[in-house]
């Protein structure tokens, strides 16, 4: 069978699909995952539990080590004997391969969790990216109302100096006041935000980075979601994973099967004998030995239960797969739920409430001027104002990060022949070539 080497810089060219563009400026985002797969402790745990289920396989496919034997009588009425054998036991045909196979299928099964790893790592700095972007450009909303209330501030400042009414001022620092907490909130945000980002991606994230990822300013993209769920079963590195787990137990069985057959082992040998003649005479005789015995597996306990183990062992991977393939469409049944009501939300706030809210304000603000309106009318109107476009961004950032997450449930389809190859590659690093 073919013998994967698991490549992980593969696996980083797979997870080119990882779509970036819709983040503006967003080239630090491939550089995050870069230095995530390089420096994320869960990911070289991964790695470190891959290199050795691999080094499990040259290991499983070889036969029992040989012994050397040595033995020496000394000399007594019958003579002296000298004799040195080579012994070699060799397991029932076909155990060996079985042993191979089921070691591959479980360092594939490693593969991909690792490859599940690191496309959850990708999606989640991907998911934080947007929520910085979205919180960065909440600030900036925010901190343009807050300049306008400044404004206003200074403008009441002189007319109450002037001996007009304060009340109207007060209102004013009190809405500036909300407004400078509800930035200095985001900004704490945002280091929270950032504090996660860097124990993922494993290094200090400069704010020079964080500054340069900024939210689309394009529409969202309808998400094509009409075969997701058939790509799911072929494609999700977890369930490829159980998949190769399911059938390294199958392998477990047959070869349980096969370990409850006799072992050989055949010896040859020399060996010199001293046989006592005639008198005081003695001749040294040198003869060549073989010898072939074979194991007794006698016990039926202990052989049953090496079948029924190996039969309980498939049964539960396969209920493993089961579960998570029902578990994995349940999730993407809920991301695509998500996605279309962040699709709905954005354009409705942004075809519907985002125009009315715009008008509202500047109809507001005319009747103000025009003494028509008083300031907590226009407080209201900006308020909602900000509530809408907030809700706008809100929802277009929901629907990077739901796009992230279902983009995560997908992976690469592995090519045997490219395996192998990667396998050859492998072993000349061991070999040191």
């Amino acid at each position: 069978m073919s013998h994967p080497r698991y490549g992980l810089n593969f696996l980083f060219g797979a997870i080119a699909w990882v779509n970036f563009a819709g983040l503006a400026h967003a080239d630090v985002v491939p550089a995050w995952v870069a230095a995530a797969r390089d420096e994320n402790s869960e990911i070289q745990k991964g790695k470190a539990e891959l290199n050795a289920a691999l080094a499990r396989v040259p290991q499983a496919k070889s036969l029992p080590d040989p012994a050397i034997e040595f033995e020496v009588m000394g000399e007594n009425a019958f003579g002296a004997e000298q004799t040195v054998r080579l012994a070699q036991g060799f397991p029932w045909p076909g155990t060996l391969g079985q042993r191979e196979s089921s070691a591959s299928l479980q360092a594939r099964a490693y593969w991909h969790e690792v490859q599940n790893l690191e496309l959850a790592v990708a999606s989640r700095i991907r998911a934080i990216a947007v929520e910085i972007a979205f919180l960065r450009k909440e600030a900036s909303l925010v901190r343009e109302n807050l300049e306008l209330f400044k404004k206003q501030e200074d403008f009441l400042e002189q007319v109450s100096r002037g001996g007009g009414e304060v009340s109207d001022l007060v209102r004013v620092e009190m809405e500036s006041g909300l407004l400078g907490d509800e930035l200095a909130k985001i900004d704490e945000m945002v280091e929270r935000e950032k504090a996660e980002l860097e124990a993922i991606v494993g290094r200090p994230i400069p704010d020079s980075e964080i500054n340069r990822v900024v939210m689309p300013s394009r529409s969202v993209p309808r998400e094509k979601t009409e075969s997701l769920a058939a790509r799911l079963e072929a494609t999700n590195p977890m369930l490829q994973a159980l998949s190769s787990r399911v059938e390294a137990a199958r392998a477990g069985v047959s070869l349980a099967r096969l370990e409850t057959y006799p072992e050989f082992m055949v010896s040859a040998g020399y060996r010199r004998v001293n046989e006592p003649g005639m008198g005081e005479s003695s001749e040294w005789m040198n003869e060549a030995v073989v010898m072939f015995s074979i194991s007794l597996p006698i016990w039926g306990e202990k052989n049953s239960g090496k079948r029924d183990e190996a039969s309980a062992m498939l049964e539960a991977a396969v209920r493993e797969r089961e579960n998570s393939s029902r578990m994995l469409r349940s999730q993407l049944e809920i991301l695509l739920s998500r996605g279309r009501d962040a699709t709905r939300r954005a354009k409705l706030f942004h075809d519907q409430l985002l125009p009315k809210a715009r008008q509202s304000h500047q109809t507001v603000e005319a009747s103000y001027r025009a003494d028509r309106a008083n300031l907590l009318d226009v407080f209201e109107s900006r308020r909602r104002l900000l509530e809408t476009e907030t809700g706008y961004w809100r929802a277009v950032a929901d629907k990077y990060i739901n796009r992230a997450e279902i983009e995560a449930l997908f992976g690469t389809e592995i090519q045997n022949r490219k395996l192998t190859a990667e396998m050859k590659g492998h072993k000349k690093t061991q070999r040191g070539d």
